[in-house]
């Protein structure tokens, strides 16, 4: 779909977004916008840093709920743009500034979970004059939730946009040598979301934790152990210790290597791995957009999976044996 920049033009702006994949649409939008004019004339706020902001060669202003204000009143921006995170209130304390002084306010949501309770500052929802989502689906549940915003548009993912010209900087061999795997083995990459923060298995039927537990097993058993690696990519918002639990019982149980990254580049990981496996991760879709071999891991689901209609090829995986069946035809040269 295509993505709106043409209003942003030539107007004083401020982007603003804390959590991961908010951050990454919000750059991958001014990285849109900034290539669409020849002077720049917005800023970015965050309260977090993200070793992925490189990838879009822009420069983020540190901000916090006690700066924040200050910096919106000197630089008197004609539009805010935000991200929808859970975890801060940075982009609302924003959108609150926006509104009560008549600048025009925007939010893109980029998931389809929780739509409307991204709005809610102080036991109050506040909305901005547009919300951005990804797709019809994703409309459909703001508005069934209650998301007021004068205007919902769909124009997909301005990241998703930017990956389809991204191409990694450096080799296979550099990458492996950089993570100390051999170049003989196949590369494993599990991106667990962190369900214990919203729910957990309650909610889900599942969570991180046994998702991981249920794949470390699958891994255990397979015919030829030696010859891959598991990279497990940990969300910036993860509990480590909840992972950490299960990766030590197994630590000395399994024939096969594996390792945790806590930072590293998502799309250069995806481009040279040999498959992907994730719950609701939006690494699944941009595993997608590379066209790599995708395992949907929802053992006990409870709910209506949320990317099930953008990966409705893609089967889901709900028992061990089913997992098994599933990486023996990813991998490459393993017998079925």
């Amino acid at each position: 779909m295509r993505i709106y920049v043409k209003e942003f033009i030539h107007k004083r702006g401020v982007f603003v977004f804390s959590d991961p994949g908010g951050a990454k649409a919000i750059l991958a939008l001014a990285h849109q916008v900034l290539g669409s004019q020849n002077v720049t004339s917005f800023i970015i706020l965050s309260d977090r840093s993200y070793s992925f902001t490189e990838d879009f060669g822009l420069q983020v202003k540190h901000a916090s709920k006690s700066t924040l204000t200050g910096i919106l009143s000197s630089f008197n921006p004609e539009y805010i743009f935000t991200g929808t995170s859970y975890t801060s209130e940075l982009e609302l304390l924003a959108l609150h500034w926006g509104n009560k002084n008549a600048v025009r306010t925007y939010s893109f949501i980029d998931h389809w979970t929780n739509m409307a309770s991204r709005f809610i500052l102080k036991g109050k929802y506040l909305f901005p004059n547009e919300t951005w989502v990804v797709d019809s689906t994703a409309k459909r549940m703001a508005l069934r939730e209650g998301v007021r915003s004068l205007r919902i548009r769909c124009v997909g993912n301005p990241y998703h946009h930017f990956l389809k010209t991204w191409r990694p900087t450096r080799s296979r061999q550099a990458l492996y040598s950089s993570l100390g795997v051999e170049t003989s083995k196949q590369l494993i990459l599990f991106a667990p979301d962190p369900l214990t923060n919203a729910g957990g298995i309650d909610k889900f039927g599942f969570d991180e934790q046994t998702t991981l537990h249920l794949l470390l097993n699958t891994l255990k058993s397979m015919p030829i152990a030696a010859e891959f690696h598991l990279l497990i990519k940990c969300h910036p918002n993860q509990d480590r210790a909840i992972l950490q639990k299960t990766l030590v019982h197994f630590q000395k149980k399994t024939a096969f290597s594996f390792s945790v990254l806590t930072e590293a580049s998502i799309p250069e990981l995806l481009y040279y791995s040999e498959v992907t496996i994730g719950m609701f991760s939006s690494i699944l879709l941009e595993a997608a957009i590379f066209k790599k071999k995708l395992i949907v891991l929802l053992p006990g689901i409870k709910i209506t999976d949320p990317l099930e209609h953008l990966l409705a090829n893609t089967v889901r995986i709900k028992t061990q044996e089913q997992l098994l069946i599933s990486l023996k035809q990813a991998l490459r040269s393993l017998p079925a």
